[in-house]
């Protein structure tokens, strides 16, 4: 027995051993774990408030408001509207975020308030856009700074930017810009948003940009959007894509508070306003929401079932319970045919409402990018006639089978008349003349479709500015008289 403990013995101690060895680590390695959490936490926890305290000390000698704004007219000029002193972490550096409108003696194309989009079209000369005001940086100290042109621009470039004083406040400007620190690491940056149009119009292009004033270098976010959807592009494509949110809640902001007032952007860039109201605005009735909000959903399910870019082919429509009416506050203008009526929303969708089942659904969807809204419809005996062309064609709906056709104008065979929206010559392409008429934002439109706009002889014919049309589908020739007798028409002026 005892020649067995004395055998067991030294392989026993060596597992005790090999036992107390791996708990020691273990217990090593925990503390590790723990003291290494505790690091990582306080990094965390203190980073933040260590830039917080550079922050403060930088701005410790941080020149006023008023001072910075004398400097920059004295500097710039006279069309310095705003001008914001900052300092960055470890820079020694003044610092003035000077937003400039359009000044004679100091000539600038990308600012083009008050003059015509097609100044703006030169990519090269105005590479990160173009808007009403640009912001300048200055870079210095005491009384001696360096000019430093962003080519970055604010506001709506169709109309002036707000002047300081009387009607307009500071608050004002801080939609389109503002001075932010968006990811906290005590480098400033400078916030254009330039707007190609208000937000009422069909298509409308939105230049959200950053300018890092430590590495002075801009990233933009170019937001299009039209009634159907809404598309992005990052600029420069390799920039950090952490910040493409950042940007899209600044757009988003605008979009939310376009109408508001007394607005205030913090130090990240969130934009904060009080909500616009008069006295005068009335309340909405549940009907008009329980019409819109299924209108919505229309609207929706046809560019889903149909595409965003439909023009001619079988509609696939998608009714839903509930009717589309025209009510005293949205504007429509409603059609009754039978057991059917026709909503034509204008700038919106044209609805075909089933009044038996008490069901709707969207009939036909414009963008605005390759069709305009319907200014007008027309219901026959067959068809029901839309004031739009494509293709040098008139677009019309079967009423039997929910069918966009292609109509055949036989007066329109050397090219659509431009009387059609008011003027004497013809129209063959969608030229400058064209797209003026079109009343739409054509950058980036490709497609040849026209507004037209119809007018009925009740009971006769349909007709453009008094003239009858031959109008032809699928090689057969429409009987204006038969079609027309009995038509309704649903305008809306121009």
């Amino acid at each position: 027995m005892g020649s067995i403990k004395r055998t067991l013995e030294p392989a026993i101690s060596w597992v005790v051993g090999f036992l107390v060895e791996i708990t020691a680590e273990i217990r090593n390695h925990n503390i590790k774990l723990v003291a290494g959490s505790i690091f990582i936490g306080l990094v965390f926890i203190v980073a933040p408030l260590w830039i917080e305290v550079q922050r403060a000390w930088a701005n410790w000698n941080n020149i006023t408001p008023d001072r910075a704004l004398a400097f920059s007219r004295q500097i710039i000029g006279a069309r310095v509207q705003i001008a914001i002193p900052f300092k960055n972490v470890g820079n020694p550096n003044q610092l003035i975020a000077a937003w400039v409108t359009k000044d004679a003696t100091r000539p600038d194309p990308c600012i083009v308030a008050d003059d015509t989009l097609d100044a703006v079209e030169d990519e090269q000369e105005c590479p990160w856009g173009y808007g009403t005001a640009q912001a300048i940086l200055l870079i210095g100290n005491d009384e001696i700074y360096q000019e430093y042109p962003t080519r970055n621009y604010a506001f709506n470039i169709t109309a002036p930017p707000p002047e300081i004083g009387g009607e307009f406040t500071f608050a004002d400007y801080q939609k389109y810009f503002g001075v932010t620190d968006w990811n906290g690491d005590g480098k400033m940056e400078m916030l254009s948003i330039a707007a190609e149009a208000s937000p009422s119009r069909s298509i409308g292009t939105y230049l959200v940009t950053l300018f890092d004033t430590g590495s002075l270098t801009s990233v933009q976010l170019r937001v299009t959007s039209n009634r159907n959807r809404t598309t992005e592009e990052l600029n420069p494509p390799e920039a950090d894509n952490e910040i493409r949110p950042w940007l899209n809640d600044r757009w988003k902001e605008l979009m939310e508070n376009y109408a508001s007032e007394a607005c205030n952007r913090n130090l990240t860039g969130e934009l904060t306003c009080n909500s616009f109201a008069e006295e005068t605005d009335f309340l909405i009735s549940e009907e008009t929401e329980r019409v819109s909000e299924l209108a919505h959903k229309l609207h929706q399910k046809w560019i889903e079932n149909n595409g965003s870019t439909f023009v001619i082919g079988n509609i696939r429509l998608n009714f839903l319970p509930g009717e589309v009416i025209e009510t005293e506050q949205n504007g429509y203008c409603e059609i009754e045919d039978g057991d059917l009526s026709f909503v034509n929303a204008f700038k919106g969708p044209l609805f075909v409402v089933d009044k038996e089942n008490k069901r709707s659904s969207a009939l036909y969807v414009m963008d605005g990018t390759h069709l305009r809204e319907i200014p007008n419809i027309v219901v026959g005996e067959e068809y029901v006639w839309l004031s739009l062309a494509q293709g040098g064609n008139l677009i019309a709906i079967k009423k039997s089978s929910y069918e966009a056709v292609s109509v055949a104008v036989a007066e329109w065979a050397r090219g659509i008349p431009s009387s059609a929206t008011g003027d004497d010559e013809t129209v063959t392409d969608i030229d400058e003349a064209s797209k003026q008429d079109a009343g739409t934002a054509w950058a980036g439109a490709s497609a040849k479709d026209i507004p037209i706009e119809i007018v009925m002889l009740k009971g006769e014919n349909l007709s453009l500015n008094g003239k009858t049309l031959s109008l032809i589908v699928d090689g057969k020739r429409i009987d204006n008289a038969a079609e027309f007798r009995d038509a309704q028409e649903c305008y809306y002026p121009e």
